[in-house]
Formats: C-alpha cells, sequence, structure tokens
C-alpha cells in the first residue's frame, strides 16, 4: 500500500485526477489539477515533475516500461523518458484536448482520441480524431526528415532512442553528433 497523504491534510496535495504505476518498479505517478505529476516511491515523494499547466488527463507507460506518456487539458501531451527524469520530455501538442492516449501493443507509436474544435465551426461539429506519433526511431525518421531541420544530436538520441548504435537518421541533413 502506498500512503499517499489524504486530500485535504497537506496544502501541497492538490486534486488528484490520474494515477498510474510504473511498469516496472514499485513508482507511482499521481497528477493532478493544476498539471503536476509526482513519482512516489514507497510512499514519499521520489520526484515533482512540472511542465504541464493545466490538470493531467492520463498517464501511461510503453510496454517495454521506458517511457511515459501523461496527457492534460493545456492541449499537450509529453514523452517522458522514465529512466532518466532529468531530462526534458518530448512535447506533442499540434492538437486541442486530449480525450485517451494509448501505445501500440508493439511500442512504435503512440496514439490520442483528440477533441478539436475547428473555429468558426458549431460547438456540435467538433472533430473526433485519433492522432499517432511514431515511438521508434526507424518509424520516426521516415516521417519527421521532412519537417525537422537537422539530426538528432548524441544527447538527443541517448534520450529518446536509448540505442549504442547513433546514427544520422535524415541522410539529406547534415550531422549532429556533438
Amino acid at each position: 500500500m502506498y500512503p499517499v497523504v489524504p486530500q485535504g491534510k497537506d496544502p501541497n496535495v492538490k486534486d488528484i485526477l490520474a494515477v498510474a504505476f510504473a511498469a516496472k518498479g514499485n513508482d507511482l505517478i499521481v497528477g493532478n489539477k493544476s498539471g503536476e505529476l509526482r513519482v512516489i516511491t514507497n510512499g514519499a515523494v521520489r520526484r515533482i515533475l512540472t511542465g504541464h499547466t493545466s490538470q493531467i488527463e492520463q498517464i501511461k507507460f510503453n510496454h517495454a516500461g521506458k517511457f511515459m506518456a501523461t496527457s492534460s487539458k493545456d492541449r499537450s501531451m509529453r514523452l517522458w523518458n522514465f529512466a532518466d527524469l532529468n531530462q526534458q520530455p518530448q512535447v506533442l501538442n499540434d492538437h486541442d484536448w486530449v480525450w485517451s492516449m494509448a501505445f501500440s501493443p508493439d511500442d512504435n507509436q503512440i496514439m490520442a482520441g483528440i477533441h478539436s474544435i475547428v473555429q468558426g465551426i458549431r460547438a456540435e461539429d467538433v472533430d473526433y480524431t485519433i492522432h499517432v506519433w511514431p515511438t521508434k526511431i526507424s518509424a520516426m525518421s521516415g516521417k519527421l526528415c521532412g519537417y525537422v531541420k537537422k539530426n538528432l544530436s548524441k544527447s538527443d538520441w541517448d534520450q529518446f532512442v536509448q540505442d549504442d548504435n547513433y546514427q544520422s537518421t535524415c541522410p539529406n541533413l547534415p550531422a549532429n553528433n556533438k
């Protein structure tokens, strides 16, 4: 059991809206109304993660347990390297409110159910779509090389790819192996 301080007893504990166990280990992750994420280990707050500016909607881990995705009413998803929380998360925010998200069974993609309001459209004409982002370098490079202006740096590679075999992923762009 994780003795999290009951709401109302600690002024630092805000409305808890999302909870998830880490895929590996003893960590419990709690998301609150203000967008703060707390990593709790054996009943004690080990780490506070910030960046979201509105309530946390969901917390999901990929099947391998390496990445944690969080969604918020601030219209963003964040992909965290759970093995190194000192690294900044990858922010995905080309959408409106994320209602739901899931990793594909092979961890190659993260999918999000999106609630999008198109300006000038009536409320009943809201667009409900599923957005898909690749999470593996082989899938990412094919989709992203047309959008990015540089290859991943070595530190970016270490954070998001987690493979010792650093390589340039976009052959049409200069190397960025610093």
